[in-house]
């Protein structure tokens, strides 16, 4: 077995991706991987538990709730998804995860666990039977599953005043599982294990028998860099003390819940932050509560931590819409010919992905004609708007779109339609930041706009045609900008708009 030793999950991440680029590269059931056996992960400071590095780009409200939902007990897939839209593509049943962590943990055939290891580790500190059993025999007999656990068990040992944790871990994704979720759940856990039997927190080791990472995360993995932010803060928890038993702890996390909801129908106002005694639950309540309301007031009070920096570096796109507002006039228009650096990047970005694209398709888009090819391909696209997966993001597909739409505006202008003349258009286009109100107006007005036009197609004259996918264009390259402006508030890091 491999051991490879660093401080932090931002230390760590980026030399993993370096190690897994020299794996073996094989097959498995989501594609194609490369993959290491038999790896060891040790975190020597596991409570800076949110991911610092550049590029990975993670989402830390996610991270926070499914690390409250398994700290909970819970296992039900519809609350999950607010937070992680892609939770039921994971559960055999669509309503829960029967390999779900808090059920086994919190209660496994009527065992709370981790009030049972909590209590052996108070009778007898220096106890090697301090662990805590997640797979269940029935994961690897039922072959039509989708849910299995994938990390096996957890042992606690305190050794020298320090309480350290080893996870056994069958099959661990570097991307959506170790750095996604498994780091920050079980750095939690250890914490609050550590606080309730009155140690301090020690190291927290992975036992990895198969470490890898998907094809559709190759190119994205060559992007994570470490960086080096401000000097930030952890925040600890139960640093007053005032929680010390499990039923301390239920309370914590059933009142967090009442809190979760509350953000969710937006009745929590920053005043009412006074009332979370606990600085680590104290974070996480006004973490989301910015979530739901996008309302930078519940930001102040967590200036200076490593959880605002993790804030920062979330995109902004896996963030829901906050309460509704009437529509917002449209800002003034920018010209990508205006000294704008954020305009220029996002055209270069375009044009490169559009020149990229010609090479390997051609005249593909348009080969069968326009009703056939033209209006089939931006249907795919319109289709698609808002949808955010594995394989495309809404930002691609927006932009994808746009570039359809202004080759289309060349064909039935009689124009060439090969990149060069193509970017000569896309650089006259306006581009400007627009509200949410307007994206989601959008998102409705333009599959109809689109819809009404295809239906109607064979009896437009050309001059009305050209004028409707004009005005299709102008509606689709602000939102375009703005989905990629806030995936990519960082110039000079313009690529890689897919997230997790």
């Amino acid at each position: 077995m491999v051991t490879y030793t660093y401080r932090t999950v931002s230390d760590a991440l980026p030399s993993l991706i370096a190690a897994l680029d020299k794996g073996d590269e094989t097959n498995s059931r989501n594609g194609r991987v490369k993959e290491l056996l038999n790896v060891q992960v040790k975190l020597t400071n596991p409570v800076r538990r949110e991911i610092l590095c550049s590029g990975r780009k993670a989402n830390v409200f996610a991270q926070i709730a499914e690390t409250c939902w398994v700290l909970a007990g819970r296992n039900d897939v519809e609350w999950l998804s607010a937070y992680l839209p892609r939770a039921r593509d994971y559960s055999d049943d669509g309503i829960t995860w029967r390999a779900g962590y808090g059920p086994r943990i919190r209660d496994f055939n009527g065992v709370d666990q981790l009030a049972r290891v909590i209590n052996m580790l108070r009778k007898d500190p220096l106890t090697r039977q301090a662990v805590i059993q997640i797979w269940d025999v029935a994961d690897g007999n039922m072959e039509s599953l989708k849910d299995r656990a994938c990390n096996t068990q957890l042992q606690f040992q305190n050794r020298l005043g320090k309480l350290h944790l080893t996870v056994t871990v069958r099959s661990n994704d570097l991307f959506w599982g170790w750095s996604g979720i498994n780091v920050f759940e079980w750095s939690t856990l250890l914490e609050i294990v550590a606080s309730l039997t009155n140690v301090q927190v020690g190291t927290l080791t992975f036992n990895i028998a198969n470490l890898h990472l998907y094809e559709v995360h190759w190119a994205r993995a060559q992007q994570v860099s470490h960086s080096s932010p401000l000097v930030t803060v952890d925040v600890p928890f139960n640093m007053g003390g005032e929680i010390t038993t499990m039923s301390d702890l239920d309370t914590v996390l059933d009142e967090w819940f009442v809190w979760e909801n509350d953000c969710r129908n937006g009745v929590v106002t920053p005043e009412k932050l006074s009332y979370w005694n606990d600085p680590l639950f104290r974070s996480w309540a006004a973490a989301i509560a910015y979530y739901w309301t996008r309302d930078e007031a519940w930001l102040a009070d967590l200036k200076g931590t490593a959880l605002a920096v993790a804030i920062a570096l979330t995109p902004a796109s896996v963030l829901p819409e906050p309460v509704q507002k009437p529509l917002e006039a449209v800002p003034p228009l920018t010209p990508a010919t205006a000294i704008d650096e954020h305009v220029r990047a996002f055209y270069e970005f375009v044009t490169d992905m559009h020149a990229v694209k010609h090479s390997s398709y051609g005249n593909s888009w348009k080969k069968r004609g326009e009703k056939l090819s033209i209006l089939a391909n931006i249907a795919r696209k319109v289709d698609r708007l808002g949808a955010n997966d594995k394989f495309d993001s809404a930002t691609d597909t927006w932009i994808d779109l746009l570039v359809y739409l202004v080759k289309y505006d060349h064909w039935l202008n009689g124009r060439d339609d090969g990149p060069n003349n193509v970017n000569k258009t896309l650089r006259e286009l306006h581009y400007v930041e627009v509200t949410n109100e307007f994206v989601r107006y959008q998102l409705q007005n333009v599959p109809h706009d689109f819809d009404c036009y295809a239906d109607t197609v064979d009896s437009i004259p050309l001059e009305e045609k050209c004028d409707s996918v004009w005005a299709m264009i102008l509606s689709v390259a602000p939102v375009a900008y703005t989905f990629w402006l806030r995936e990519n508030p960082d110039v000079d890091y313009y690529r890689g708009a897919d997230i997790d």
